[in-house]
């Protein structure tokens, strides 16, 4: 392919994704990652190139950002020599050295979620990450994926428009094979480092672009272009299960007891088995959970959603679990923290609790010392908010009226089936009847907090304020709180 052609696709490729970005208030912040490669040395390159070009100078603010992983006897060099590059082009750069830590799950993985943290941090609000995947990446990522048994949703790879997290990632050349960008770079007299490992077959990703697709692109030459076609088919398909999904999900979905992520299960029950694991994942995906094997999703069929209806089955994995309650299949992340009995017995203050972090200012989170997380805030609505996040305030939004002092003297306590509670114009009954009558599931109850001040018990988070002299002061300090059973990992 001639150079000024490659040139040309990549800057329309570049046009397409970035229109799709593009914020007509103010110029979009572009944040390159840099290794100091081939691949990144050509896209730093264009993004210049393309940035500069006077249509573009008002539309775009790029900056380069380049990660020391440290894992190379060269790394600190590499460093220098992309700075010295941006140096050349007049570009911000920003370099940061991480450690990599694998625990078990192998250096690539640990070295990738140790990039893309510091990605996210770069990118926080406004940056949108650019990275030079090409179309033999594609390739590859295919057949590792294919390798691990991978149905429609990861076959589908790498999409030029993406979201990791809240972070959007523009990944522009997949369309380019490694050989053109080869080119480009050369016709450029481009400098870029060669990484050592790259030659290291011992990784699977090494092996494939170092032993397995050659010996296929000798056979079928247009081997690269036939597996981004396969690539983009399969992604098609997952589009067309998650149409079918949304559909069942909305026609499925119900609150219980405050909680959003049910799924009616006799409703469940009526679908095909192939449509339910469909709908069960697709649903878990949108919560954020990681994806059970195939082997967890057929004990779901088999265990939870057929089990009788005073049963409250249960089937975990390593990154989530299913529950079943009242009709209803919770969907639920991996839950940590037990209950301790001496916390039944010693009221924590408030003020003492380790506070949790909430991206809202407006919202105070505490962790309970027997799991689960508490929230105030006195701005009426903010926890509303949290109802997105699996269900959080469980039961919904409760508020109190009390005296800066007062606030300042609220403790909580874990409370037990035989605590009392009366709330105002009606008549006493033990926490168990309270649960009952707002369907709260029996593994949320053994979280319930229950918060006082001095020995008047005010409120049971997620059920009920109570009947109390406390706040009948003439200044009072008006806040809502919320609780969620269960500390998130």
């Amino acid at each position: 392919m001639p150079l000024t052609a490659i040139k040309s696709i990549c800057f329309k490729k570049l046009d397409q994704v970035l229109q799709r970005v593009q914020s007509p208030q103010k110029p979009l912040r572009l944040v390159v990652g840099y290794s100091g490669g081939l691949d990144s040395a050509v896209l730093v390159k264009l993004l210049v190139d393309y940035c500069n070009q006077p249509s573009q100078k008002k539309r775009y603010i790029l900056e380069a950002v380049h990660i020391n992983h440290q894992l190379s006897a060269n790394a600190d060099v590499w460093q220098a020599q992309c700075e010295e590059v941006c140096e050349e082009y007049e570009l911000p750069i920003t370099s940061i050295k991480v450690d990599v830590n694998a625990n078990g799950k192998g250096i690539e993985s640990a070295a990738r979620d140790a990039r893309y943290n510091v990605f996210q941090d770069i990118c926080a609000d406004d940056g949108v990450l650019l990275l030079a995947h090409h179309l033999n990446d594609q390739a590859e990522t295919f057949f590792i994926r294919l390798m691990r048994g991978s149905g429609a949703l990861g076959l589908g790879s790498m999409k030029d428009l993406s979201q990791y997290g809240e972070m959007p990632v523009l990944r522009p050349l997949l369309t380019v094979s490694r050989g053109d960008l080869e080119l480009l770079a050369q016709s450029e007299a481009l400098f870029w480092v060669d990484d050592e490992s790259n030659a290291d077959s011992r990784y699977d990703r090494n092996y494939l672009r170092n032993d397995v697709l050659p010996l296929l692109e000798g056979r079928w030459p247009s081997m690269l272009t036939s597996v981004s076609r396969s690539a983009r088919l399969c992604y098609e398909s997952q589009c067309l299960a998650d149409d079918l999904a949304e559909l069942d999900a909305a026609r499925l979905r119900r609150e219980v007891g405050g909680f959003g992520g049910c799924l009616d299960v006799s409703l469940l029950a009526e679908l095909s088995s192939m449509r339910i694991c469909n709908v069960l994942r697709y649903c878990m995906r949108e919560q954020g959970q990681s994806l059970p094997s195939e082997v967890v999703l057929t004990r779901v069929l088999n265990e939870v959603i057929p089990a009788p209806d005073d049963a409250t089955p249960l089937v975990q994995w390593p990154g989530g679990e299913v529950r079943r309650y009242d009709g209803a299949l919770y969907l639920l992340s991996p839950l940590i923290g037990g209950r301790e009995d001496n916390c039944q017995k010693q009221p924590v203050s408030l003020v003492n609790l380790e506070p949790v972090e909430v991206s809202d200012s407006d919202i105070q989170g505490y962790a309970l010392p027997w799991g689960g997380e508490l929230f105030v805030s006195s701005k009426e609505g903010a926890l509303e908010k949290l109802r997105s996040r699996e269900g959080a305030a469980l039961g919904g939004v409760l508020h109190l009226s009390l005296t800066a002092d007062q606030w300042s003297k609220v403790t909580v306590r874990i409370g037990t089936s035989k605590d009392s509670l009366k709330p105002a114009n009606r008549s006493a009954n033990q926490l168990k009847y309270w649960w009952q009558q707002h369907r709260i599931p029996p593994w949320f109850r053994r979280k319930q907090p229950l918060l006082y001040c001095d020995d008047a018990l005010l409120l049971a988070p997620g059920l009920i304020a109570c009947e109390s002299d406390a706040g009948v002061e003439s200044y009072v300090e008006k806040r809502w709180v919320a609780w969620w059973p269960y500390t998130v990992v």
